[in-house]
């Protein structure tokens, strides 16, 4: 009878869970990232307009398909509500993402039934970017 080399089971063992240990949490996070794009679809045809003012922005360091996603602070202004602060993650078009920084005024979806739910399609189309004075909301219903 020929001995079993143990090595032969342990190396490929050890080699399979440091893969899995690497590999899994990065799968989890792409997963979860196409899960709320998914989302922010259906939120963006289907939700109430309201238009939104970035407070703040940074680079998540995370991209899809070359588009980078920003973490938000936002003041949106729903209609017929009182306006609030909300903190977002969204993926951006890499010509638009320079562009959304603090004073930026965006295009934002709420969900109806949820208005903590917000998805954001970018600038508002014939709208300065920028709102010098900090004045008024842009009305986008």
């Amino acid at each position: 009878m020929g001995e079993i080399d143990i090595m032969a089971f342990v190396i490929p063992g050890v080699v399979l869970l440091v893969t899995l240990v690497m590999v899994v949490p990065a799968l989890w996070g792409v997963y979860k990232l196409l899960a709320r794009n998914k989302d922010n679809g259906e939120l963006l045809r289907k939700g109430t307009p309201a238009p939104a003012m970035v407070v703040g922005a940074a680079f998540t360091g995370t991209t899809l398909n070359q588009c980078p996603e920003l973490l938000l602070k936002i003041q949106i202004y729903p209609p017929g509500e009182a306006d609030r602060e909300l903190d977002l993650k969204a993926v951006f078009q890499p010509q638009v993402a320079g562009d959304i920084q603090a004073g930026a005024w965006l295009q934002a979806r709420m969900d109806p039934a949820d208005s903590s739910r917000v998805a954001i399609s970018g600038p508002i189309p014939g709208v300065s970017v920028y709102d010098p004075d900090g004045g008024s909301k842009p009305n986008i219903a």
